[in-house]
């Protein structure tokens, strides 16, 4: 039995090259079915948009205004492809996914948009754009719009459990787009809080009611950050989170608050320049869905009166109180994602939001709302206005504090699947979990830090090489696998100094309990192994179609 499970691991390890070709499929597919991305880039600070995309053969386009060549990034998610799963933020075949869910795929494009000066180019990517933005045909020419074509550089997706990884350019480029759905290993929570959402934008006073009824609103939102310690320099790079600011926009304070588990790539950039920036848009919310299915109403994800706003700042990790009533709030907004109602995932993790310093907000023609982060933060809605109504959350007197390379920081869980985890040392970190699902992680010294697994669906982390994947299986979904690649997330992320140590600590024990492991997980190793090797019926390549209208831009 021990023999067969570790010949069954051996294949999952291997999975980067038994599997690429199905990524770059799904990768393919995510671009072409796709009418709209978050676009990051760096400019005195991290900054990110909604932008109208087109694809043709891998290639991707936008049209700015007044663009010009700059180093950047394009983040896609399943979450916003169909539109009758918008109302809970559901994804995948069956609707039953979170968009945080590995399974929900996600996908980032990197490199460096350069303007289009061959007329034959200009003529593709024209042709790519209009056939899902015809309203682009009469956008007015003196606003100086610009084509420009993103020159791929690096992609990196999650799509499955087993972690993200980055897909090489030409097996991108040579793919079929076909999409693989995962079927299988479903959230074992089934109950869902009857959480009822009015349909329709409601009348707004201000552009600070605006602005926070959007944020409010959003269940997920692109996280954009500063990657150069990770890419080349000067890059931003974006990646899709789950978020909840509150039961219902009477708790919200318009400060959302995300999890990033210790190894994702997000994780690792704040980690090393907490400056980030997250995007929100009426694109994404069922609230504007027409009769006709259209998002936004019918206008383009571009266009100023589908209503997108960008906040920037740099990410705080919550305090002890903040993090108590964050778990309820994603218990009530995400029934489809346990782990972030439970402690976070069982690679270990933080709670943040973030700290505000501006904003770009744009509700309508004319150019970006004037709002100040004291009339946006300050704003307080009618309890007999047309919102969604719940109770106000009380106020909590925690201290939270930014992140840092030496803090010292706490998050407790318990019960099924409960994570408990304590800091100690400078940059050192431990910790500590049981229950079902439960894990344990230890960690001290300066910069040092231990993980260990145990209790039923404890999961295992495993990682090696440059662009190595990390690894990780469990019984419940929040204790499933949340991943990234590359040797330098290992250093970054599991080490707090200069000297990027990693000390594990065997015992007889910890072999003994891993042999046990090995022989108990056999069973659900080859059920991940049959299902990797079945994530679905690929579906023919999906034409472009014109599925937005809108108004003309003035």
């Amino acid at each position: 039995m021990l023999k067969i499970a570790l010949t069954v691991l051996l294949v999952l390890l291997g999975k980067n090259n038994v599997y690429a070709s199905d990524d770059a499929e799904e990768a393919r597919w995510l671009v072409q079915t796709a009418t709209w991305g978050t676009l990051s880039w760096l400019e005195e600070e991290v900054s990110s948009m909604v932008t109208s995309i087109g694809e043709h053969d891998g290639s991707l386009f936008i049209n700015i205004p007044f663009g010009s060549e700059f180093p950047g990034s394009i983040t896609i998610s399943e979450a916003q492809l169909i539109p009758d799963q918008f109302e809970g933020a559901k994804c995948g075949p069956e609707g039953d996914l979170d968009p945080e869910d590995p399974r929900c795929a996600k996908l980032t494009l990197s490199g460096k948009f350069e303007v289009v000066d061959d007329e034959e180019t200009k003529k593709i990517g024209q042709d790519a754009l209009f056939a899902s933005h015809p309203a682009m045909k009469d956008w007015p020419t003196d606003h100086g719009f610009t084509m420009l074509k993103l020159n791929v550089q690096d992609l990196w997706m999650i799509a499955n459990f087993g972690g993200g990884g980055s897909i090489p350019t030409e097996d991108y480029y040579a793919a079929t787009p076909a999409h693989h759905p995962v079927v299988g290993f479903g959230n074992r929570k089934t109950t869902e809080k009857n959480v009822a959402r009015k349909l329709g934008r409601p009348e707004f006073a201000s552009a600070a009611a605006h602005a926070r009824w959007l944020v409010s609103q959003s269940l997920w939102t692109t996280i954009s950050t500063d990657a150069s310690s990770r890419l080349s320099d000067g890059v931003a790079w974006g990646n899709i989170r789950s978020v909840t600011d509150g039961e219902c926009i009477f708790a919200s304070t318009g400060l959302p608050v995300f999890y990033l588990p210790t190894p994702d790539p997000t994780s690792v950039d704040v980690l090393a320049n907490s400056n980030i920036a997250l995007s929100f848009t009426e694109a994404s919310l069922p609230e504007l869905i027409g009769d006709d299915g259209q998002i936004c109403g019918g206008a383009d994800p571009e266009d100023p009166t589908c209503a997108k706003i960008s906040l920037h700042g740099t990410a705080r990790v919550l305090g002890e109180e903040e993090v108590e009533y964050s778990l309820k709030s994603f218990g009530t907004t995400h029934p489809r994602a346990s782990w972030l109602a439970s402690g976070g995932a069982h690679t270990g993790g933080s709670y943040y939001t973030i700290e505000l310093t501006g904003m770009e907000f744009f509700r309508n023609y004319g150019g970006m709302a004037t709002i100040s982060v004291d009339d946006y933060l300050n704003w307080k809605p009618d309890y007999g206005s047309d919102f969604d109504k719940c109770e106000p959350r009380t106020q909590s007197t925690a201290n939270a504090t930014p992140p840092s390379s030496g803090e010292e920081h706490m998050q407790h869980g318990s019960g099924e699947g409960g994570q408990m985890q304590h800091g100690s040392g400078e940059g050192g970190q431990m910790q500590h979990g049981s229950g079902e699902g439960g894990q344990m992680q230890h960690g001290s010294g300066e910069g040092g830090y231990t993980q260990h697994g145990s209790g039923e669906g404890g999961g295992e982390e495993h990682g090696s090489g440059e662009g190595g994947y990390t690894h990780g299986s469990g019984g419940e979904m929040h204790s499933g696998s949340e991943h990234s690649s590359s040797s330098e997330t290992q250093t970054s992320s599991l080490t707090s100094s200069n000297e990027n140590v990693v000390t594990v600590t065997l015992s007889y024990g910890f072999l003994s309990g891993t042999v046990f492991g090995f022989m108990l997980w056999g069973p659900t190793i080859a059920l991940l192994v049959y299902h990797k090797l079945n994530r679905g019926q690929s579906y023919a390549p999906i034409e472009p179609t014109g599925k937005i209208t809108s108004a003309q831009i003035l």
